[in-house]
């Protein structure tokens, strides 16, 4: 753990690059960036993600121009997350700096007036880094001239009206103590569940996957471990879907075995916009999950000639 000299701690570290670097840090200046990136080696690819919100821009709490130097750089890219609150210097997708330390001098300790920062090392599983860094690129959009020229227009307008004295906004404005472990509007999309951890594995389908790839899109709502093996996966993903608000009305509506057809009509009030056969789709899918991950909770039967039947095991 360090919390002394940040600055040479992080250049070392990033000078060990052989492939990639990946720095996140909702504040970013210049001149801390610059020196960074002194230590990185043109060869290796860098993908820095930061935020650029109009007031902490006018508090000068972070630069736009960053966008100048890394445009400069070859194998680089920008991007901007808006929810970002991690603080990460990723090196070859399994070695990590983490802490509290931003990308500015105060945080890195060479300004004359250093904050006390902590930053630890971290060897990070390949999954569970890939994963991350997924879950980041699905959130962020590309940093661009225009985004950079508006904010900057905007601070400079907000600035005229902010105290002298203003300070970095606070992390506890990031808090929100009422944000559920499962969103209430989740619903899993991926069809073959049983698949789930082998992808979630696969760290060369995760870095090419796309937003939209529905067992990424799942991976990120259960916000699981990886690691520990397939069964460990398996209990977890269990846990967080019985304690999930869509399980639990739909535990509710089998207080009672129901036909399949029963439940594809329940499913209106979870996916009021789409039609019959998306909510056919989406049933079976459920189903498939609920059979899979919960064996010894849920059952689906077929008796006579008549459809699926899926009820709660007594």
């Amino acid at each position: 753990m360090f919390w002394r000299n940040l600055n040479a701690h992080v250049r070392r570290h990033l000078g060990l690059a052989e492939r990639s670097v990946v720095i996140a840090a909702p504040f970013i200046k210049v001149s801390a960036l610059k020196r960074l990136l002194e230590a990185v080696a043109p060869a290796v690819s860098l993908s820095v993600y930061t935020r650029w919100r109009v007031d902490e821009v006018a508090a000068g709490v972070s630069d736009l121009q960053i966008l100048d130097i890394l445009e400069a750089r070859p194998l680089t890219e920008l991007g901007l997350c808006d929810e970002l609150h991690a603080k990460l210097f990723l090196v070859d997708g399994t070695r990590a700096l983490v802490g509290s330390a931003n990308v500015t001098a105060a945080a890195l300790g060479t300004s004359s007036k250093p904050n006390l920062e902590l930053l630890q090392a971290v060897d990070m599983e390949a999954a569970t880094a890939a994963l991350f860094l997924a879950d980041l690129k699905a959130r962020s959009r590309t940093a661009t001239r225009e985004e950079a020229d508006l904010v900057l227009r905007l601070a400079a307008d907000l600035k005229i009206h902010l105290p002298p004295d203003l300070g970095s906004p606070s992390d506890a404005q990031l808090d929100d103590p009422t944000a559920s472990d499962l969103s209430a509007g989740w619903f899993p999309e991926f069809r073959s569940p049983d698949r789930l951890y082998g992808l979630a594995r696969d760290t060369e389908w995760l870095v090419r996957s796309a937003p939209s790839e529905a067992a990424l899109r799942d991976l990120l709502a259960l916000d699981v471990d990886v690691g520990g093996g397939d069964a460990a996966f398996e209990a977890r993903v269990r846990e967080k879907l019985r304690g999930s608000p869509m399980v639990q009305q739909l535990e509710d509506f089998l207080s009672e075995p129901r036909r399949f057809g029963a439940v594809t009509e329940w499913l209106k009030r979870l996916l009021p916009d789409a039609n019959h056969a998306q909510r056919q789709a989406a049933c079976q899918t459920l189903i498939r999950w609920l059979i899979y991950f919960d064996p010894e909770r849920y059952e689906v039967g077929t008796p006579g000639a008549y459809s699926e039947v899926l009820s709660l095991k007594r």
